[in-house]
């Protein structure tokens, strides 16, 4: 979520348990901003543990070829779409039977927003990630990556909505990325961080900014000047690493993911990734 408008309502129905309810262990983050004299962080009043104790439940271990999630084409271009672990830690996508009346280049793109059915232009989307260009075929894939963080490069590919394919180099009217088939993802991945869960240590240096609450649980957090990604974690109890798996679909102007960017809006709800 960013002031960006990447801030989407809140998806994954089927997470087992959400986090929000769970105790949790303040984990020190590796780095926090300055405090204003007489404000003492957060981080000193607690005992300093390990990173990584947060969600003590071990993390699921996928077999390489389990399915995490199926799709099937509709529009101008049809097949069903498979996604499978391969057992390093990354993600598969296969599409099979796939049919289409165009001649010319597709692009597949997977997308964070759920498209409108018989929407024709994909150009105009925010959160879509492309794979680059196939000629059509009966069945082709492609791996997942490069546009993840935390440790691995698609620790958790669930929070995205859509297979797009797009008709490559061929404008339709206004579009130059017209939409040639649409497949909605049906997600079966586990929870990749049981036992995820924040709690609101109040203001320190680097993590000023207001928290939305829901229920009395932190739920999202507006970052304000100065704020830094380590210190907001520091304040919620979790490492920087679970602060960027709970924002995977943020939009990060540069190269540093790990940068912090005023108004820009944080979920801190694991069933609002």
């Amino acid at each position: 979520m960013t002031g960006r408008e990447l801030h989407r309502p809140g998806r994954r129905d089927r997470m087992i348990g959400c986090g929000v309810a769970l105790a949790v262990v303040l984990v020190v983050a590796g780095c926090t901003g300055p405090s204003e004299p007489g404000v003492a962080p957060a981080a000193a009043e607690t005992a300093p543990v390990e990173p990584g104790v947060l969600g003590a439940a071990p993390r699921p271990t996928l077999d390489a070829g389990e399915v995490v999630a199926t799709g099937t084409l509709a529009g101008d271009a049809t097949g069903t779409v498979t996604i499978t672990a391969t057992g390093d830690g990354g993600f598969g996508v296969r599409i099979d039977d796939l049919g289409t009346k165009f001649d010319g280049l597709l692009t597949p793109y997977l997308g964070t927003e759920t498209f409108v059915p018989g929407e024709y232009c994909a150009s105009t989307r925010a959160g879509l990630h492309g794979f680059g260009d196939f000629v059509p075929a009966p069945t082709y894939s492609f791996a997942l990556g490069g546009f993840g963080h935390g440790d691995s490069p698609w620790p958790d590919p669930a929070y995205l909505d859509d297979l797009v394919l797009t008709r490559s180099g061929e404008p339709l009217d206004d579009c130059i990325s017209a939409v040639a088939g649409v497949a909605p993802l049906t997600w079966t991945l586990p929870d990749m961080r049981p036992g995820l869960a924040v709690t609101d240590d109040g203001p320190t240096g680097g993590a000023r900014g207001e928290v939305e609450l829901s229920d009395g649980y932190p739920v999202a957090y507006s970052v304000v000047d100065d704020d830094l990604l380590p210190s907001i974690a520091a304040r919620f109890g979790v490492t920087l690493d679970d602060l960027l798996y709970l924002n995977p679909a943020r939009a990060v102007p540069g190269d540093d993911p790990a940068l912090a960017y005023v108004g820009e809006t944080l979920s801190l709800d694991p069933a609002n990734r």
